[in-house]
């Protein structure tokens, strides 16, 4: 597989075996890939994560000489390296209403699913193992649902990916 960006600054994962060429919902910039997404809650994030390789138990399974398990993994789950993740939580969407003398007179809402988002430093993304799972989510995923604003997402094992391009005002960057 392979990738890039084309004139519009949308991501393309080329699969060359079976001729795909498919966008997805991730940015490239200056090698770094950039991911914003949402979960119902930060464990089916971490569920998911671990299963695509994103995070780690902090201590690894230990196996025998013959490949089986004699210790198996535990402890927190912690970013591969190269990996950094912020987890959001939930997201406020509409902020509080406030009053003449600008006291709060409505609540803020929020919308209560777990956002996130991770970026894969250079070397993470030259071995391109976040191709393989981003293309499922896109070809094997349906659209999300609740957007917030004008988004798209499409949802894969109840994560949703969000096209970067529908954000109207993303404000986690790093720096």
């Amino acid at each position: 597989m392979s990738h890039y960006v084309d004139e519009d600054g949308l991501l393309h994962v080329v699969d060359e075996t079976l001729d795909t060429d498919v966008i997805v919902y991730a940015r490239l910039q200056g090698g770094v890939l950039h991911v914003m997404g949402r979960a119902p809650d930060k464990a089916t994030f971490d569920q998911e994560a671990l299963a695509v390789g994103l995070v780690q138990y902090e201590n690894p399974e230990v196996l025998d000489e013959e490949g089986n398990v004699i210790e198996p993994a535990s402890g927190e789950l912690v970013p591969v390296q190269g990996a950094t993740i912020n987890g959001i939580g939930a997201y406020m969407t509409q902020p509080p209403g406030l009053d003449q003398d600008g006291n709060p007179a409505t609540p803020p809402v929020f919308d209560e699913r777990w956002h996130f988002n991770f970026w894969l430093d250079s070397t993470l993304v030259a071995k391109g193992a976040w191709e393989t799972w981003i293309q499922q989510w896109m070809n094997l995923g349906t659209p999300g649902s609740n957007p917030n604003k004008n988004e798209r997402a499409v949802v894969l094992k109840e994560v949703q990916l969000i096209d970067p391009t529908t954000v109207a005002s993303p404000g986690n960057v790093l720096l």
